[in-house]
């Protein structure tokens, strides 16, 4: 699918036809896409791909009638599990192109939130847009911990396989995002580098803000991962106190019963046993047994097995 943005009266609205200050927005773009966009950029096909791909990582490149940049944005895939995907950025002459293989929730708040945008400001668009990609990284850290929360606070009611899947499948969102968020990190130093002179007064403060930002995203993320990993620990224990529990119980359940079978296996015996011949024997025998388990559950309990 392929969108058209143009300035209208202070805002971004859709357009047909792309052309001089205009910003295209490719989602899963199909090959046939690819090729007709390339062809009207001038540019090579690959360079438009590259964010359809996977395993690309961040970067920045410059070309003869253009500059590149693929950082990774973070989304919720089917099964709840957060998860990065690259974004490319290029600019080629005084149009903007954005390719991503999903309809990524990064495009929604930034359209909304920079209502005022001027497409002809390249690289305003792109530092306002990184400023949005690292915003909502923090929103997503910040509800990552807040999934974290709510699973301890079931741990007293019983920890389920379910939990147990629910903080593996957010340890791995954060290393995504570290991942990705240090990958950002060299695009904005890559944009510093070789295009602060571009730059206006407000955009070169705007770039050291989306730096602070993502920063701190980095940051978020490195502690949540720590503290993701203590739940996980804690989790861990627990189920195995649990366990340990629960095979001492069944273990001293398993000695009590044996003293009454000890004691009907003997009497069981085809051989002659002192009081056979006495009336009342099976009483005996039964307060015996019951007082031979009922201290030996007391002795258990002083040495603390249950």
């Amino acid at each position: 699918m392929i969108q058209i943005y143009t300035n209208s009266e202070g805002r971004l609205v859709e357009t047909d036809t792309p052309g001089p200050g205009t910003w295209t927005r490719m989602i899963s773009p199909t090959e046939e896409e690819l090729r007709a966009e390339s062809e009207l950029l001038g540019i090579d096909a690959s360079v438009l791909s590259a964010a359809t791909d996977t395993d690309e990582v961040s970067r920045w490149e410059t070309y003869d009638n253009g500059t590149s940049m693929i950082v990774d944005i973070p989304y919720t895939r089917d099964d709840g599990q957060y998860d990065t995907v690259p974004m490319a950025i290029i600019i080629v002459g005084d149009r903007i192109v954005t390719v991503c293989r999903i309809k990524s929730p990064i495009y929604d708040p930034f359209i909304n939130s920079n209502k005022g945008l001027d497409l002809g400001d390249r690289y305003g668009f792109i530092i306002h847009l990184l400023l949005t990609i690292s915003k909502v990284y923090q929103q997503n850290l910040r509800d990552i911990n807040l999934r974290r929360k709510e699973i301890e606070k079931k741990v007293d009611g019983g920890v389920e396989n379910e939990d147990i899947m629910a903080i593996h499948k957010l340890e791995n969102s954060l290393v995504y995002f570290v991942t990705s968020l240090r990958g950002c990190n060299v695009v904005l130093d890559m944009i510093k580098r070789n295009s602060e002179e571009k730059l206006s007064k407000h955009n070169r403060a705007l770039l050291r803000n989306v730096a602070i930002e993502n920063q701190q995203a980095i940051e978020m993320a490195s502690i949540y991962r720590e503290v993701m990993n203590s739940t996980s620990e804690m989790l861990s224990s627990i189920m195995g106190n649990r366990l340990n529990y629960t095979i001492r119980w069944l273990t001293v359940i398993t000695f009590l019963l044996s003293i009454p079978m000890i004691v009907t296996g003997i009497y069981g015996m085809n051989v002659e046993l002192p009081g056979q011949e006495v009336g009342s024997a099976f009483s005996w025998l039964m307060a015996g047994t019951m007082l031979l388990c009922l201290g030996a559950g007391v002795w258990l309990r002083k040495k603390k097995f249950f």
